[in-house]
């Protein structure tokens, strides 16, 4: 679905009102299309030491931190993320690990969450000398918390140095920060979460582009929802939000399921089904 929208009543007065040629209509149509910005992900920016070079690792579209990989020893040598996909039964698909950064040292480590959870926020301790210590990461499942996991070595005690939170609507989706030969600082990536509807997974501040096969107006996404899962031909679908497609809310019923982009304009989902 496209996501341009025409003032079709300021269109059609300059179209029919005597004396307009064609080519002021076309300039007062260009001049109508509105364009709804995509909404930005929250991004922290990073926390700990200089380093040599910046990276960034960003799950894929729809998918969600569930861990950390990479070297460790006496601190945080590399890291990668892990990453998975909540799946229309409420569960998750299987993981799937993304690049490491950082220098060639430390041990293999691998850190996850627990199942059907995914993490919310994380910690840094740092050493003296602005290392990466390690990397605590809260993890959360649709029903609350599932725990805290500590990519890193364990033995440090206090307060973290640094703590980053994803706000209540989002979840982490990708780190980025400063590398060497080891990882000096790490910031984290926030993107729009999923929630459940009875049985189906709904995403706020998301569309999903595209296969439309029927426009209803709706008053909620909850109710365009409930439509798709009540066609049989509906894979997903995405409510717009009033004011944006007229004074009414429209849900736009897909017989596929389009890739989930981040938008201000509507809230999407699958049919649960």
């Amino acid at each position: 679905m496209s996501r341009h929208y025409v003032n079709a009543e300021l269109f059609l007065q300059a179209v029919v009102r005597p004396g307009y040629w064609l080519p002021v209509a076309l300039a007062l149509l260009l001049a109508a299309i509105v364009t709804i910005p995509a909404a930005e992900a929250t991004t922290f920016p990073p926390q700990g030491g200089k380093g040599d070079r910046g990276f960034e690792t960003v799950c894929p579209p729809g998918h969600y931190i569930v861990g950390f990989h990479g070297g460790t020893g006496a601190w945080v040598d590399r890291i990668g993320i892990t990453c998975a996909p909540f799946n229309m039964s409420g569960g998750m698909d299987p993981a799937k690990s993304y690049g490491t950064a950082g220098g060639p040292g430390g041990a293999q480590t691998v850190t996850k969450c627990g199942p059907r959870a995914v993490a919310t926020q994380i910690y840094l301790r740092l050493t003296p000398d602005r290392q990466v210590r390690n990397v605590g990461f809260n993890c959360q499942t649709r029903e609350g918390q599932a725990g805290m996991r500590t990519f890193g070595p364990t033995a440090e005690k206090g307060d973290p140095a640094h703590t980053f939170v994803c706000p209540e609507t989002e979840m982490a989706t990708g780190i980025h920060g400063r590398v060497g030969k080891h990882v000096n600082s790490i910031g984290l990536i926030c993107g729009p979460s999923y929630e459940f509807f009875g049985s189906g997974l709904v995403q706020r501040n998301t569309d999903r582009p595209g296969r439309d096969y029927k426009r209803l107006e709706e008053s909620g996404a909850r109710n365009c929802q409930v439509s798709c899962y009540k066609d049989g031909s509906c894979k997903a679908w995405t409510y717009v939000n009033p004011g944006l497609q007229g004074p009414s809310g429209i849900c736009w019923l897909k017989n596929a399921t389009p890739g989930p982009v981040a938008n201000s304009c509507c809230t999407s989902g699958l049919s649960g089904r």
